[in-house]
């Protein structure tokens, strides 16, 4: 039997434990030098993969899933990928969905790349990446060697046939990874050639034919860092005319790490950095420990702090029900089609992803950020003339800390604060998800919980709100305050409390 001092000491014993817990820790400072300016950001956002596409949903679950995405989330950049087929000729479903996102949200860019081109030009006749042998497939031959004029020619009436059609493609990428030897669509490259075509030809002869066109080029695009049997990004680039390309890209299914990133952005000073796929996979490790979505988000900040990335996309803003390889997993029916209620459930990466997407806008640079925490992550961001910054920081630790921050410019008076704590991905989301924690002065420290994400905006002075009383009881609300034009969304907030 427990004696009544035994039992004391066990309860005193438990509540010092859960106190050591939930308080805390000791405060840590986060340095922001806004005069050390980096990379410009060009955007976040995803794809649209393999005709899983919101578009095919009904207007009420469409109309929600594109306000979650572009107006509360603030994407702006989308990647679609290039199936059309010169040879036979069909709609392209990308067309009209991008017709009516571009309309609503003009200021979103697109990037595009091809999977594989038409089947009369691939070794295997279609447009799979590998021939019935297991074989990588490429370019097929004629007499003059491998067919880049006629891929040049695929991708001219591929062009062509979007932009007549009034899709505006900001970037173009040849081939989505060049270095895989897909087992689904694909067509495989080498830096040289080699059994298959070499993919500095290729971009060659497409820059060359569409040269006279409002496109800009990037590439490689391939499968990571460290790419395929030995072709790493850099057998890759420094075998292309980078004069040709607007940036670098690639994703990070391999060569993820730290030291990785810093050496690319060492060898490649002047050139933008886009990383335009990446998915986490529970089963796979992809990118060494990358293997939930709260992970993902420490990738994201190494890609932006290390290598000084300037584009950051998903593989995919809405995909398969129950995927976790999207931000949105769509619910479809028996017969295939996507219908509510619900019609859609958000994942967690949706809210981790949020906290850059939202606040951090084209054309923002990224500043110097420093913490005394190793086990935080801390980066910054100013608009360009430094009226507004933004700061994000990650808890990767177990325990609570206090965040204070200094170095933010004196006119900026006031700011917002929003969290995410760590979410269970295959179970009923629990905890914050992006949660308005309320304002703060720049003096103001800020509570970091463990395992999260939190994002903590300074607006400049236009940002201002004007309350009044509103005497109808029956409205159901006693103020209303009107937010005016801020650089975190162009429009008027009218919010009512």
């Amino acid at each position: 039997m427990i004696c009544s001092k035994q039992l004391k000491c066990v309860v005193l014993i438990s509540i010092l434990l859960f106190l050591s817990i939930r308080q805390p820790s000791q405060g840590a400072t986060a340095i922001i030098s806004t005069e050390k300016k980096h990379q410009s950001i060009e955007g976040f956002g995803g794809g649209f993969m393999f005709g899983i596409f919101p578009y095919n949903c009904t207007p009420e679950l469409k109309n929600a899933i594109y306000d979650s995405l572009f107006n509360k989330a603030r994407f702006n950049v989308i990647r679609i990928g290039n199936h059309y087929n010169p040879d036979s000729p069909k709609e392209v479903t990308e067309i009209p969905m991008m017709l009516e996102i571009q309309k609503q949200w003009p200021h979103i860019k697109v990037t595009m790349s091809s999977w594989s081109p038409s089947p009369s030009i691939k070794s295997n006749n279609s447009i799979k990446g590998k021939d019935e042998e297991g074989n990588r497939a490429s370019l097929k031959k004629n007499s003059n060697g491998f067919m880049y004029e006629e891929y040049a020619d695929y991708w001219y009436k591929s062009f062509n046939y979007f932009t007549t059609a009034g899709v505006k493609i900001d970037w173009l990428s040849i081939q989505n990874e060049p270095d895989w030897p897909a087992s689904w669509d694909g067509c495989h490259f080498t830096p040289t050639e080699s059994n298959s075509a070499s993919y500095g030809k290729a971009l060659d002869a497409v820059y060359n034919k569409l040269k006279s066109m409002n496109v800009q080029f990037i590439g490689p695009d391939m499968t990571g860092l460290k790419g395929i049997n030995n072709n790493s990004i850099y057998t890759y680039v420094d075998n292309l005319d980078l004069n040709k390309l607007a940036a670098i890209s690639h994703h990070f299914y391999n060569g993820a790490d730290a030291n990785s990133m810093k050496n690319v952005r060492e060898r490649y000073p002047s050139k933008l950095k886009f990383q335009t796929e990446y998915l986490i996979n529970e089963e796979k490790n992809w990118a060494g420990s990358v293997k939930t979505w709260f992970d993902h988000l420490q990738l994201i900040h190494n890609a932006l702090v290390e290598e000084e990335i300037s584009m950051y996309l998903l593989f995919a803003l809405a995909y398969k029900q129950a995927s976790t390889h999207c931000c949105i997993s769509l619910d479809s029916t028996a017969n295939g089609n996507y219908s509510a209620p619900p019609g859609y459930s958000m994942r967690p990466i949706y809210f981790g992803f949020k906290h850059f997407s939202k606040s951090i806008h084209r054309g923002w640079k990224r500043v110097d950020a420093s913490t005394d925490q190793s086990s935080l992550k801390i980066s910054a961001f100013a608009s360009p003339a430094t009226d507004s910054v933004v700061v994000v920081a990650i808890n990767t630790g177990t325990s609570a800390t206090t965040l204070s921050i200094t170095g933010i410019p004196k006119q900026l008076t006031s700011g917002a604060v929003y969290q995410t704590t760590q979410l269970q991905e295959r179970k009923t989301p629990q905890g914050k998800k992006y949660k308005y924690e309320g304002t703060i002065s720049p003096t103001d420290a800020v509570t970091l919980d463990p395992l999260s994400i939190t994002t903590i905006e300074f607006p400049h002075q236009n940002y201002k709100t004007i309350s009044q009383t509103n005497g109808n009881k029956k409205a159901g609300f006693k103020h209303f305050s009107i937010l005016n034009t801020t650089p975190f969304y162009n429009g008027m907030f009218i919010s009512f409390t």
